[in-house]
């Protein structure tokens, strides 16, 4: 037997990284890499997707989208042309269309200066200085009355308020815990704003889903 993987593994300070065998395996050094919706660009820029916090919005505006494509079919005499059929086609195609790729262009992108959040194709920035913390409101939801977490950054140029733009809801449980399905993009937002210094209003929720995906403590980003 080789003395040097021996030592090693009896005494697990002189492995550091966790490289040396254990139960007859050698296993890899353990590192917790952030997920791939957090990009990291150049200048420390990052940029954390939101549409899992707006899929209802697409599905609202994919309608829209549908309903006014068929008013315009049908006004432009379209319909008499193509038929009915192949006119339903179309407008059910433009709605699905814009209900499943309209939440993807809701993103908030980071950088050294602040905050840039974007929906629907529509920027907003936002200093950090002037951004001040995130709000985390639980409620219910208004029509199916299930317990909700609303989120929405806080300024400090909307003085007589504090409230800033919504960056989304999301379900949560009667006891204000996560349900255990939140993606790795929540966790990549707190940790971008926990990384800029931004405060949390609800530091237990996040904490349970940075570790429910393996990501470091609130205040060691």
């Amino acid at each position: 037997m080789n003395n040097a993987a021996h030592n090693t593994a009896d005494n697990p300070a002189d492995d550091p990284a966790g490289t040396g065998p254990r139960n007859g395996r050698a296993t890899g050094p353990r590192t917790s890499r952030p997920h791939a919706a957090a990009t990291d660009g150049p200048n420390g820029t990052a940029t954390v997707r939101l549409g899992f916090l707006w899929r209802g919005a697409g599905w609202a505006l994919g309608t829209l989208t549908g309903l006014l494509l068929a008013i315009v079919l049908a006004e432009s005499g379209t319909v008499d042309r193509l038929g009915v059929p192949p006119s339903l086609l179309l407008v059910t195609a433009a709605a699905l269309a814009v209900a499943l790729a309209a939440p993807r262009t809701f993103r908030l992108r980071a950088d050294e200066q602040g905050l840039t959040l974007t929906r629907i194709l529509l920027s907003r920035r936002y200093r950090w200085q002037d951004v001040t913390g995130l709000e985390m409101d639980f409620g219910e939801d208004s029509e199916s009355a299930a317990p909700r977490l609303a989120l929405r950054l806080r300024l400090a140029t909307t003085r007589r308020t504090g409230c800033g733009p919504a960056l989304g809801t999301l379900p949560t449980t009667c006891d204000r815990r996560p349900r255990g399905t939140e993606p790795p993009e929540l966790a990549d937002l707190f940790t971008l704003l926990d990384r800029h210094g931004v405060r949390l209003d609800a530091p237990h929720y996040a904490a349970l889903v940075l570790s429910a995906h393996g990501r470091p403590p609130l205040g060691r980003h």
